[in-house]
C-alpha cells in the first residue's frame, strides 16, 4: 500500500441519490498491476470486472480499463472506470471505500464513513524516519476525492466538505491526514429527504 501511495494515486468517487432513494455509484481509480497476472496490487481496488463484482456484491453497468504510462517501466498501472446501481441507499454499507454505516430513520438518512489512519509515527531511528519523511513527501499532494449528488430540495448537513450547490457535496481527504491524525477520521452526512416540491 505504501509503495502504491508513493508512486501514483487517483481515487474519485461519485454517489448519485435519486428522489426515490435509488441511485448509482461512479468510481475512477488508478492502480498498480502485477505484470504477470494482470491483477491489481491493491486488494480493495480490483482491475477486473468479475473480481470487483465478487468483492462488492454488485452488478456493474460500466467497467472500462485503460493502460496508463508507468512511472517505473517494471511497475505498470491501469485506470479503471466503473458504475453500478443500487436499489436503496442503505445498500451502500459494504460497497464504498472506508467503513460505512448508513441509517434511515423516518425521512432522515445518516451516512457515517470512517477512514483508518496509517499507524506509523516517527521514532528514535534515523533510517525509519528517513523513509517516513520520504513517503510523506511523496503523498503530500495526493487526495481521495468524494462527491455526493442528491435532489436539490433535500436538506444536507455535513461535518466536513463543502456544499457548493443545493444537494451537492464535494469532499477531499488529503492522504497526509493518514499520517497526521492519531485517530480514525469520521465523515458524517445527514440527509433530510423532503417531498418533491
Amino acid at each position: 500500500m505504501i509503495l502504491f501511495l508513493t508512486q501514483c494515486f487517483e481515487y474519485n468517487e461519485k454517489i448519485y441519490i435519486y428522489p426515490n432513494l435509488t441511485g448509482k455509484v461512479a468510481l475512477e481509480y488508478k492502480i498498480p498491476i502485477n505484470d504477470l497476472t494482470g491483477n491489481s496490487l491493491i486488494g480493495f481496488l480490483p482491475s477486473k470486472k468479475e473480481r470487483f463484482e465478487e468483492i462488492y456484491q454488485v452488478k456493474t453497468q460500466l467497467f472500462e480499463v485503460e493502460d496508463v504510462l508507468p512511472i517505473i517501466s517494471s511497475f505498470p498501472y491501469k485506470k479503471v472506470k466503473l458504475e453500478f446501481p443500487y436499489n436503496s441507499v442503505t445498500e451502500l454499507r459494504n460497497k464504498i471505500y472506508g467503513m460505512t454505516e448508513i441509517n434511515k430513520i423516518g425521512n432522515t438518512i445518516t451516512i457515517i464513513r470512517t477512514f483508518k489512519y496509517l499507524q506509523y509515527k516517527k521514532i528514535d531511528n534515523p533510517i525509519f524516519n528517513f523513509f517516513y519523511d520520504f513517503i510523506y513527501d511523496k503523498i503530500k499532494d495526493g487526495v481521495l476525492n468524494f462527491s455526493l449528488y442528491a435532489p436539490s430540495y433535500f436538506d444536507i448537513i455535513t461535518n466536513t466538505g463543502n456544499l457548493p450547490l443545493p444537494g451537492t457535496i464535494n469532499f477531499q481527504f488529503p492522504l497526509t491526514k493518514m499520517f497526521e491524525l492519531n485517530k480514525e477520521f469520521i465523515w458524517i452526512i445527514s440527509i433530510k429527504v423532503n417531498p418533491t416540491p
